[in-house]
C-alpha cells in the first residue's frame, strides 16, 4: 500500500521551493500540502498517481469546455434594502482532462477534496456573488470525482448571497430581473468556454428547465439562458453561462391593505357633501379622521417599503388620496366661511345703514381724539373722492404705486373709521379688494412730501424687506431720513458744492439734496449691482427731463445746471478709486455697521482728502451697537482724519416721523491729557420732511418689526459669523493666517501633513500650536452652529427681535449665547414675556429712558395688574430683560469678568458625613472614600490660582456628592456694572431696580456657570495635553531591532507566561512555566533555559506587573540573566489588549495570557507597532483621564497617535493594518485595501503605485504619501520623508550640490550632504530651484536624517533595589532607584519596583525637568501606610 504514496512523495521532492514550469513540477509542499499528500490513500488501498509531465497551470485543451449544473434547493431570503438574494444551491462543474486516467477496472474514482490543489481547475468567477459558505454537517459538502471518460466533476453544496440591482419606482407593481453569470477570471473564451450541461450524470437546472419558489411576498423564477454571453474585462473577452432570476410580487396583500382602504377613504370624504354644511361636528370628525387615517397609512407604508431615491408608485397613490381628502376638507372650510361671512356682512351693512340714517349716533367704541373725530365726520362722499384723486387716482401713484402692505393697512383702518359716520366711497372698497388679491412684488414706491407740499414730492422705489438679495441697501433707513432732515435745515452748507454720497442705497438722501439744495453735482455710489440699478431708476423718476451720459461703471444725468451721477465704488479696491472725482462734501447714512469696513472706509476718506484738503465729511448713524461705532471713531483717531465730526445718537429707534432730539456733537482731542471729550451743542433743527405715512398704528415698520424673524434669511448671518475672523479673534492670529489654515482643512489636509509640508502657508507654526488652532476652530464651528440653531429656534417661535439677534450675534462663547437664550428657550413664557403680553413694554422703555410713567393709570381689573406692586414688578422684569440682553452691557460684563477676582470655594456636604446603614454599606459603592477629598472640605482659592488638578478634583467630589462647590462673586462686580449702566439709560431709579433683578436672577448665576466652565475647560485641556505629551513620548520608545526576544509576564498562582518571537516579531513558541521562588533546584528554571537555548534568545523582556521583583530575583539566582540581558518592560494595557478582538484575530484560539507575554516581547522589538494596538487611555500615562469627556480625549489621543506614526513613518510593504490606519489621510478601510493590494501584487515598488489601490484618490495620496516609505524600490527618494510633489526639486538640488541620490542608503550619505550644504545660502538656492525655503530645508533634513534619531526614550536594565521588593519593607529615609512612568503638572510618578508607583511632588524635584523613561535615585519621605508613597529626587541616573 505504501508504494504509490512513496512514488507520489518522490515525485514531489525535486523542487520544494517553487514551480518548475518546464518539467511539469509542483508547488512547494508546505505543511498543509504534506497533510494533503498523507491523505491520498484510497479506501481499497490504492492511490491515484498523476502523470509525471502533468502541470496544474496549463488547461487540458486549447478551448476547454466547462459544464455548469446547478440545483436551487431553497430561496432563503430577499433583502430589498441591500438588494441581495440568498440561495441554498448544489453546484456541479465538470470538464474533460485527457491527461488524467482512471485505473483500468473502475468507472470513476473519488479523489480527496484537497487533491484540487494538484490538478488544473477552472478559476470559476461568479460576477454577482457577495458571499459564499460551503455547507457542512460532519464535514464540508464538497466532492471531487474523476470518471473513466476523463471527465473531472466538482460538486459543492453552498449558501450564496447574490447582488441583484433593483428598481422600486413601480413598487409594488414592479418585477425585478437579475442574472447570475458564471465565468472565468483569468482565461478568455479562446481558452475556456462555459456552457450549461444538458444530460446526466447529475440532475439540475439545465437546458430550458424552469423552477418557481413562492415566498410570502415574491414568486421567484429561475431560467437558464443558453445564449453565448461575453464579459469584457482585463485582457479580452471571457465566456459566461447565465442564470436568469425573476422576482414577481404577490399583489393581493397590497390591494387589501393599501389600495382598497385608501380608495374608500377618498369616496367617503367626497360623499360627506351629502351632509348639510351647518352640521359642523359630523363633517369635521369624518374628514379629519379620514385625513389622519391616510397619513398614518402613508407613514406605515413608507417605513415598511424598500428604500428608493424617487417616490414609489404606492406612495404617489397615497399622496394623491391624501390631497383629495384635504381638498374636501378645504372646500368645506370655504363653504362654511362663505355662509357665515354672507350672514355677518349682511347684518352689519343693515346696521350701518340704519345708523347712518339716524338723527343722532352714539359714539363708536374707538379710541380717537376730537380732531380725528371732526376730520372723519367731515369726510363726506365728495371729500373722499377728492382725497382719492390726490392719492390712488393720481397719475404719479398709478405710475409708481406705493407699498401694497402699507396701503392695505391704511384703507382697512380708514374704512373702520368712516363706516359709523359716512357712507364709504365705492372706489375705496374696489381698491382694497384689488390690492388684497396681489401682494407679490418685491419692490414698491413711496412718495414723500417735502415741506407738506403736493408740488414737492420725492418718489423712491424700494423694497419692504430689510434684506434682499444679500444687501440691506434696497430700502430707506432711519439715518437717511435724519441726514436729509438736517440737510434741508442747513441748505447753505451744500450751496454750490460737489457732493459725494457713499453707500447711497436707494438714494433718498442724495436725491433730496439734489432736488432741494443748490448744488453743483451729486454723485451717489454703491457696489451692489441691484442697488445701482435701483438708484438709476429713482433718478429717472425724479428727474424726468435729463440728458443721460453712460460709462462702464457710472451714469450721469444733467438737469439744468445740476449733474446727478450714479457710480460703482468698491471701498476695498483702493487701486481703482476714481481719480477724476474731487468732492467738496462727502455724506453717508448708516454706513458704519460692521468693524470689517472701518479700514476700507477710512482709506476712501484719505483718498479724497488728498485731492481736496478742505473736504467735509458728514456721517449719520443710528447707533444699534455702541461698541461698533466707538471702534469706528477710534479708527479715525488712529488714522488722524479731520478733527471735527458731527455725531447724532439715537437712543431709542422709534417712529421715523418722530425723530429723536437733534444735537450737533463736536469731538475734540485734549492736547494735554490726550483724552477725547465730547461737547454737545443743542441746536433746534426745523422739521422739513413730512413722510406721507400713517400714524404709529399704521406704520409699516411696526408691522415689519413684528415679522422681523420671518423677513431675515438665515444665510445673512454668515457675514456676522465669519469663521476666519472668529478664529483670528480667539487665537490672536492674523486673519490671513486663519483663512489659510481653514482653507487647508477644507481641502482635506491633516495636521501632520500641514506641519511637515505646508509650513509656509501656516507661518511655520509648531505641531502643538497647530493642534491648538484646530481645537479652537472646532469650537468656532460649534459656536457658529449653536448661534444659527438658536436664531432659527427663536425665529420659529416668533421670539426673535433685532436686539436679541444682535446680542446673540455679538456673543463670544457658548456661555454668552446661553445667557441670552436661556430665558427664551422654554415653551412657557418668561417673566419679561408675560409682562410684555400685558402691554407694559412701551411704558417700561419710556420709563427707562427718563419718561414719566404714572403707575396708578396702569392698574386695571386684570389680576396681574390689580395693584401698583404688581405693575412695578412686571415693569422691573421688562427692564431687567432689556439690560441683560443689551450688547453694551454684555461687552462690559465680558471686560469686568477678566478684571474681577472670583473665589472658588468648596466644603463637605452634610450627606457625606452621615453613616450608612449596614444594608447599604454591603452594596457595591462606586464612590470614593470621603477622606480622599479631605483637603477640599474647607477650601478657598482665587480662580486665577486654581490648578488644573484641583479643578478636576473638586468637580469629581461634587459629582460624587461629597463636596459642595460655589463661586464667590465680589460686590465690586455689581458696583462697576451699575456705574457703567447708569451712563447708558437716563432713569437711575428704574435702571437700578431692573439691574438688581437681572443680576440676582440672570447675571450672577451665569457668571458662576461661566467661571466654572472656564476652569473646567482649562483643566481638561491641561489634562489632555499631559496625556498626549506622555503618550507621544511613550510611543516613541526606542526599538531593539534584529533580536530574538522572550517576553515574560510574571505571576504567582497563574505561573509565568513565556512568549518567544523571532527578529520579525513572529511567534516561535508560547507556554506557561511555574517558578518556585523558594526552591534552588527548580524544574521551571531548566525548562526556561531549554526554551531560551532552543530558540537562541538574545534578550528577555520582563513585565513590571505582579511578581516582577520575585521573577527578577529568580532569574538572577538561577543564573539565567547572567548570559542573556533582562530589561524591564511596562505592561500597562497588555492584558486588556490580549482579550481584544484584534488580538484574537491575530492569534486565533490562543490563551489570552500567552498573548500578553508575546505583546511584552513585541513592545521591545517594535514598541510603536505594538502600543498602537492598545487603547491609549489604558496605557497609564494620563491625569484624571476618566474625568475628561470621552470624545475630547479620544480625538486628542487619536491625533497624537497619528502624529507619532506619521513622524516616524512606516514601511509600506511591511506595516500592519493597525499601523497603516493611523497614517495621515488613511483609515481602517483604506488600510485594509492597501494590505489586499500588497498581497495580490507582491508588494509596492514605488509610492506612486498607491494610486492604483481602490478607494485612494489624489487627495488621499497627497496626505499619506510622504509618511509611507518604500524600501529597496525603484525610486530612491521613496525611502525618505520628501513628498513626491517635491521629487523634482530634490533631484535638482542633489545635482546642484553634486551628490548621487542612489547613494541614499549608504551609511556615509548624511555626512556627505552635511559637508556639501555647510556653506550654501538656502534663500538663494530656493529661488534658483523655484521652491519655498521650508521645502528646501525639508529636503536637506531628509538627506541628513537617520532612523529614530530624535524624540526617543530607551528601555532600561533593572534599576530596582534588590534589598527592597515590597511596600511593607519601605521606611522613611530609605534610598531607592526607579524609572519615571508618568509626568503630571504637580510632579511625576516613579516605579521603584515595590508595587505602587511613588509620587515626586514638584516641590521635591528641585530644578530638574524629568521626562518619561528617566532613571532616577530617590529618597522615601513618606511610606504608603496609610497614604501614598512620597519620594524626593536625589539625582538623575545615566
Amino acid at each position: 500500500m505504501w508504494t504509490p504514496l512513496l512514488s507520489l512523495l518522490l515525485l514531489l521532492s525535486p523542487d520544494l521551493h517553487g514551480v518548475d514550469g518546464g518539467s511539469g513540477g509542483f508547488l512547494s509542499p508546505t505543511k498543509g500540502f504534506l497533510e494533503c499528500a498523507s491523505q491520498i490513500l484510497y479506501m481499497d488501498q490504492d492511490a491515484y498517481q498523476l502523470p509525471t509531465n502533468y502541470s496544474r497551470n496549463i488547461p487540458p485543451d486549447k478551448n476547454t469546455t466547462v459544464y455548469i449544473g446547478i440545483n436551487v434547493n431553497r430561496v432563503s431570503g430577499v433583502d430589498e434594502n441591500r438588494e441581495e438574494i440568498t440561495l441554498d444551491v448544489f453546484l456541479q462543474v465538470s470538464w474533460e482532462d485527457m491527461r488524467l486516467n482512471v485505473p483500468f477496472n473502475k468507472s470513476y474514482i473519488d479523489l480527496p477534496w484537497e487533491f484540487r490543489q494538484l490538478i488544473w481547475m477552472p478559476d470559476l468567477y461568479i460576477w454577482q456573488l457577495q458571499t459564499m459558505k460551503i455547507l457542512s454537517v460532519l464535514q464540508e459538502m464538497a466532492s471531487l470525482r474523476l470518471y473513466a471518460n476523463h471527465t473531472v466533476s466538482v460538486s459543492i453544496g453552498a449558501t450564496i448571497t447574490i447582488k441583484c440591482e433593483m428598481d422600486f419606482v413601480l413598487y409594488p407593481l414592479d418585477v425585478q430581473n437579475c442574472a447570475i453569470d458564471f465565468s472565468s477570471y483569468k482565461y478568455t473564451r479562446e481558452d475556456v468556454r462555459f456552457v450549461w450541461r444538458e444530460v446526466a450524470p447529475w440532475s439540475g437546472i439545465s437546458g430550458e428547465q424552469r423552477r418557481e419558489f413562492r415566498l410570502p411576498k415574491y414568486v421567484v423564477t429561475f431560467v437558464t439562458d443558453k445564449s453565448n454571453h461575453i464579459r469584457n474585462f482585463g485582457e479580452g473577452e471571457h465566456s459566461a453561462a447565465r442564470l436568469q432570476i425573476k422576482l414577481s410580487r404577490e399583489l393581493r396583500g397590497y390591494l387589501l391593505e393599501s389600495y382598497l382602504p385608501s380608495s374608500l377613504f377618498v369616496i367617503i370624504s367626497w360623499g360627506s357633501f351629502c351632509v348639510i354644511p351647518e352640521i359642523v361636528p359630523g363633517r369635521m370628525v369624518l374628514l379629519v379622521t379620514t385625513l389622519l387615517s391616510l397619513v398614518t397609512m402613508f407613514d406605515t407604508v413608507s417605513s415598511n417599503s424598500p428604500d428608493a431615491l424617487e417616490l414609489k408608485c404606492i406612495e404617489v397613490w397615497l399622496i394623491s388620496c391624501t390631497i383629495f381628502v384635504f381638498l374636501a376638507l378645504l372646500e368645506y372650510f370655504v363653504v362654511l366661511f362663505g355662509i357665515r361671512y354672507d350672514k355677518s356682512w349682511s347684518r352689519r351693512r343693515q346696521d350701518l345703514r340704519r345708523a347712518a340714517s339716524a338723527a343722532q349716533l352714539a359714539p363708536p367704541p374707538l379710541h380717537i381724539n376730537h380732531s380725528q373725530e371732526d376730520f372723519i365726520k367731515a369726510m363726506s362722499w365728495d371729500k373722499q373722492e377728492r382725497f382719492l384723486k390726490q392719492t390712488i387716482h393720481s397719475p404719479l401713484f398709478k405710475k409708481y404705486p406705493g407699498s401694497l402692505k402699507l396701503s392695505r393697512l391704511f384703507f382697512k383702518k380708514l374704512i373702520e373709521f368712516l363706516e359709523p359716520y359716512q357712507e364709504v366711497h365705492d372706489d375705496i372698497y374696489k381698491y382694497l379688494c384689488s390690492i388684497m388679491e396681489n401682494d407679490a412684488d418685491k419692490f414698491s414706491y413711496r412718495h414723500y412730501l417735502i415741506d407738506n407740499s403736493l408740488n414737492s414730492i420725492l418718489t423712491i422705489k424700494e423694497t419692504k424687506n430689510m434684506v434682499l438679495n444679500g444687501t440691506t441697501g434696497l430700502r430707506t433707513w432711519e439715518a437717511a431720513f435724519m441726514l436729509s432732515d438736517w440737510a434741508l435745515s442747513n441748505k447753505e452748507v451744500f450751496a454750490n458744492k460737489s457732493i459725494l454720497e457713499l453707500g447711497a442705497g436707494v438714494g433718498f438722501t442724495g436725491l433730496t439734496i439734489a432736488k432741494h439744495c443748490n448744488v453743483k453735482s451729486v454723485v451717489m455710489t454703491d457696489f451692489h449691482e441691484e442697488v445701482l440699478e435701483t438708484l438709476n431708476s429713482n433718478v429717472k423718476i425724479n428727474f424726468l427731463s435729463s440728458e443721460v451720459e453712460q460709462n462702464i461703471d457710472s451714469t450721469f444725468y444733467k438737469n439744468d445746471e445740476k449733474c446727478i451721477g450714479v457710480m460703482k465704488l468698491d471701498w476695498n479696491d483702493t487701486k481703482n478709486l476714481p481719480q477724476n472725482l474731487s468732492p467738496d462734501i462727502i455724506i453717508g447714512a448708516d454706513i458704519v455697521y460692521d468693524p470689517s469696513i472701518f479700514q476700507p472706509l477710512t482709506t476712501v476718506f484719505q483718498h479724497f482728502h488728498k485731492k481736496n484738503k478742505d473736504v467735509e465729511i458728514y456721517i449719520a448713524s443710528v447707533i444699534r451697537n455702541a461698541a461698533t461705532f466707538d471702534g469706528f471713531l477710534r479708527n479715525l483717531e488712529m488714522e488722524k482724519p479731520e478733527r471735527k465730526t458731527r455725531k447724532r445718537k439715537i437712543e431709542e429707534s422709534g417712529d421715523i416721523d418722530k425723530p429723536a432730539p437733534k444735537k450737533r456733537v463736536t469731538t475734540k482731542k485734549d492736547k494735554e491729557t490726550g483724552e477725547t471729550s465730547t461737547k454737545p451743542k443743542t441746536k433746534r433743527i426745523p422739521k422739513k420732511i413730512s413722510v406721507k405715512k400713517e400714524s404709529k398704528t399704521l406704520n409699516e415698520n411696526d408691522s415689519e418689526n413684528q415679522d422681523y424673524a420671518q423677513d431675515k434669511p438665515s444665510d445673512d448671518y454668515n457675514s456676522y459669523l465669519n469663521e476666519a475672523d472668529m478664529l483670528s479673534y480667539f487665537e490672536k492670529i492674523p486673519p490671513i493666517l486663519a483663512q489659510k489654515f481653514i482653507k487647508l482643512l477644507s481641502d482635506g489636509c491633516t495636521l501632520p501633513f500641514i506641519a511637515r509640508y505646508r509650513k509656509e502657508a501656516v507661518d511655520h507654526l509648531m505641531p502643538d500650536r497647530l493642534q491648538e488652532l484646530y481645537d479652537s476652530y472646532q469650537n468656532v464651528i460649534q459656536l457658529k452652529k449653536k448661534v444659527k440653531s438658536v436664531l432659527e429656534t427663536l425665529r420659529k417661535s416668533k421670539k426673535l427681535t433685532p436686539d436679541i439677534e444682535q446680542s446673540i450675534l455679538s456673543a463670544k462663547n457658548l456661555s454668552e449665547v446661553d445667557l441670552v437664550y436661556s430665558p427664551l428657550k422654554s415653551h412657557s413664557l418668561s417673566l419679561a414675556e408675560r409682562a410684555r403680553n400685558l402691554g407694559l413694554e412701551p411704558h417700561a422703555v419710556n420709563a427707562l429712558n427718563g419718561g414719566i410713567v404714572d403707575l396708578n393709570q396702569l392698574v386695571t381689573d386684570n389680576d396681574e395688574l390689580s395693584n401698583i406692586e404688581k405693575v412695578e414688578a412686571h415693569m422691573t422684569h421688562i427692564v431687567a430683560d432689556i439690560v441683560s440682553k443689551d450688547t453694551r452691557v454684555l461687552k462690559q460684563m465680558r471686560t469686568l469678568k477678566e478684571e474681577t477676582r472670583f473665589i472658588l470655594q468648596s466644603s463637605r456636604t452634610k450627606s457625606s458625613t452621615k453613616e450608612k446603614p449596614e444594608s447599604e454599606s454591603k452594596k457595591l459603592d462606586t464612590k470614593s472614600d470621603p477622606e480622599t477629598y479631605k483637603l477640599y472640605f474647607e477650601w478657598k482659592c482665587p480662580v486665577n490660582f486654581v490648578k488644573c488638578y484641583q479643578t478636576l478634583a473638586v468637580n469629581r467630589g461634587e459629582d460624587e456628592k461629597i463636596l459642595s462647590v460655589k463661586v464667590i462673586v465680589p460686590d465690586w462686580f455689581y458696583n462697576r456694572l451699575e456705574r457703567h449702566c447708569i451712563t447708558l439709560w437716563k432713569s437711575k431709579h428704574w435702571l437700578c431696580k431692573g439691574l438688581s433683578d437681572a443680576y440676582n436672577r440672570l447675571i450672577k448665576p451665569w457668571l458662576s456657570r461661566k467661571v466654572r466652565a472656564d476652569l473646567t475647560n482649562a483643566a481638561q485641556k491641561e489634562a489632555v495635553k499631559t496625556f498626549t505629551t506622555n503618550l507621544e513620548k511613550y510611543l516613541l520608545t526606542e526599538p531593539i531591532k534584529n533580536r530574538r526576544i522572550a517576553g515574560l509576564d510574571p505571576g504567582f498562582k497563574a505561573g509565568c507566561k513565556v512568549g518567544i518571537i523571532d527578529t520579525t516579531g513572529a511567534k516561535l513558541e508560547a507556554c506557561n512555566i511555574y517558578p518556585n521562588f523558594h526552591n534552588k533546584n527548580d524544574h521551571a528554571a531548566s525548562q526556561l533555559n531549554n526554551l531560551l537555548s532552543k530558540h537562541r534568545v538574545e534578550l528577555i523582556g520582563l513585565g513590571n506587573g505582579t511578581a516582577c521583583r520575585q521573577t527578577e530575583s529568580w532569574l538572577k539566582n538561577h543564573h539565567i540573566s547572567d548570559n542573556i540581558p533582562v530589561i524591564i518592560v511596562p505592561e500597562q494595557g497588555a492584558s486588556i489588549y490580549s482579550i481584544s478582538k484584534e488580538a484574537q484575530k491575530e492569534h486565533p484560539n490562543m490563551d489570552p495570557n500567552l498573548i500578553s507575554a508575546l505583546s511584552i516581547a513585541r513592545r521591545v522589538l517594535d514598541p510603536l507597532g505594538e502600543l498602537i494596538k492598545v487603547e491609549p487611555k489604558n496605557l497609564g500615562v494620563g491625569l484624571y483621564q476618566h474625568d475628561i469627556p470621552p470624545k475630547m480625549l479620544e480625538s486628542a489621543l487619536d491625533g497624537t497617535v497619528e502624529k507619532v506614526v506619521s513622524l516616524v513613518g512606516v514601511d509600506l510593504n511591511t506595516a500592519s493594518q493597525t499601523m497603516l490606519r493611523r497614517i495621515s489621510g488613511l483609515n481602517e478601510s483604506r488600510a485594509k485595501k492597501i494590505i489586499e493590494y500588497r498581497q495580490e501584487n507582491s508588494g509596492f515598488k514605488t509610492r506612486a503605485e498607491i494610486l492604483k489601490v481602490a478607494g485612494i484618490g489624489k487627495v488621499t495620496y497627497q496626505q499619506c504619501a510622504g509618511f509611507l516609505k518604500v524600501l529597496n524600490g525603484s525610486e530612491s527618494l521613496d525611502t525618505t520623508i520628501i513628498h513626491p510633489e517635491s521629487y523634482a526639486v530634490a533631484k535638482s538640488f542633489a545635482k546642484k550640490i553634486g551628490i548621487n541620490i542612489k547613494d541614499l542608503t549608504k551609511p556615509d550619505f548624511p555626512q556627505q550632504v552635511d559637508m556639501k550644504t555647510s556653506n550654501i545660502n538656502i534663500l538663494n538656492m530656493s529661488k534658483d530651484l523655484d521652491a519655498d525655503v521650508s521645502t528646501l530645508e525639508l529636503i536637506i533634513n531628509a538627506f541628513k536624517q537617520k532612523a529614530y534619531e530624535d524624540n526617543m526614550i530607551t528601555f532600561c536594565r533593572p534599576v530596582y533595589s534588590m534589598t527592597v521588593q515590597a511596600s511593607e519593607q519601605l521606611e522613611k529615609g530609605m534610598s531607592l532607584t526607579g524609572v519615571v512612568r508618568n509626568v503630571v503638572p504637580f510632579g511625576c510618578f516613579v516605579d521603584c519596583g515595590v508595587g505602587d508607583n511613588g509620587l515626586i511632588h514638584t516641590s521635591n524635584l528641585g530644578n530638574t525637568n524629568l521626562k518619561l523613561g528617566d532613571r532616577v535615585a530617590v529618597t522615601v519621605i513618606s511610606t504608603p501606610r496609610p497614604k501614598k508613597l512620597q519620594l524626593k529626587l536625589d539625582k538623575l541616573l545615566d
